[in-house]
């Protein structure tokens, strides 16, 4: 399985640790079910072998393929994110909607999009049902029961999960630290 970066529709890059968030969120879900899932390093060197940039734009159908094909995937998930700002910035950092889609390569099909909308503060929450819906759909016979799901994927603050985020996309290491020890204070 190739877990891609979820797309950015918001417009506003300093949000591209969400897309992040939600494929390792992702990728570690199908992990956990045995399922071999490719590592961020292997992503990335596909990126660049195809000179694509995962943050230029939404990709398309053929380069999500092409991304498969080139680490020999059988499956890629792939999708996208959009948060619209919050009318009372009080209550909630904005209204999070996130797509979904599973792809499989060696039958050439395009499974179901799967969606979740929701507060960003609930990141950890979608992110999760979204994790859980494509193993439901991979693999329903051996895939968890929301619930068993749930219990084993216990909610994450978003201001940690940001600043994890944040820590692994770092291009220094004193940012990295930074970033990780604030997370594991949060």
């Amino acid at each position: 399985y190739l877990v891609l970066p979820f797309f950015n529709d918001s417009g506003n890059p300093s949000l591209n640790w969400i897309g992040e968030s939600i494929a390792d969120t992702i990728h570690d879900a199908v992990s956990a079910q045995g399922f071999m899932a490719l590592s961020r390093d292997d992503r990335e060197e596909a990126y660049q072998r195809l000179s694509l940039r995962s943050s230029t734009g939404p990709l398309t159908l053929a380069s999500v393929m092409r991304l498969g094909q080139s680490v020999d995937a059988d499956e890629v998930i792939w999708g996208r994110f959009d948060l619209k700002p919050a009318g009372d910035a009080k209550k909630s950092r904005g209204s999070l909607s996130i797509t979904a889609q599973v792809l499989d390569l060696k039958h050439l099909h395009e499974g179901p999009r799967f969606s979740e909308t929701g507060a960003l503060e609930d990141l950890a929450r979608l992110q999760n049902h979204v994790a859980w819906q494509a193993l439901e759909f991979i693999n329903p016979a051996q895939a968890p029961s929301e619930q068993e799901f749930r219990q084993l994927h216990s909610p994450i603050r978003v201001d940690a999960l940001e600043n994890y985020m944040r820590g692994l996309l770092a291009s220094n290491n004193d940012d990295r630290h930074r970033f990780l020890t604030q997370a594991l204070r949060l």
